[in-house]
């Protein structure tokens, strides 16, 4: 059993998840190689929505922030299937 992301990170995920992916087939995640794919995408959006200076906005690019962190400080140990069932 591996890392548990926290509720936030999982909020995070999903509301993005839902924003971006609503007509298509959701992707799992199924490998380190997949996170790091989720990691560079979560900075993508955050660079792009970095440049609204709406105070909702910018509490959205902090959260987002915070989910890369904690997918890039425990990227060895999570657990997908956990992330996958709480976000796909």
């Amino acid at each position: 059993m591996g890392y548990k992301v926290s509720d936030a990170c999982l909020k995070t995920l999903k509301e993005l998840s839902d924003s971006f992916n609503s007509n298509s087939k959701k992707e799992l995640l199924k490998s380190k190689n997949d996170v790091l794919e989720l990691i560079m995408s979560l900075g993508f959006i955050s660079m792009a929505a970095s440049t609204k200076k709406d105070e909702q906005t910018k509490a959205m690019v902090a959260r987002i922030n915070e989910a890369g962190k904690e997918l890039k400080d425990h990227i060895d140990e999570l657990d997908l299937d956990y992330i996958n069932n709480n976000v796909y």
